[in-house]
């Protein structure tokens, strides 16, 4: 939590135009949306395999998942 206090305000102290500030929360918007459409698909895929999230698997899938480990 301290980390994120530290890291907005270091943003928020840089000299950035309107416009800047303006992309940087669009482009952080759409990141974030996309993120939370990857945890959407991701949580189907555990539904459909019938393994629960917060297990030993479920972690080990989501690892495998969202890193490049190549093909199963």
């Amino acid at each position: 939590m301290l980390t994120t206090i530290i890291r907005r305000d270091k943003v928020k102290s840089m000299k950035l135009t309107k416009t800047q500030k303006s992309k940087i929360n669009k482009a952080r918007d759409e990141i974030q949306s996309i993120q939370r459409k990857q945890d959407e698909i991701f949580d189907t895929l555990i539904d459909k395999l019938n393994i629960k999230k917060d297990s030993h698997d479920g972690d080990i899938l989501w690892d495998y998942v969202y890193n490049d480990f190549g093909d199963i």
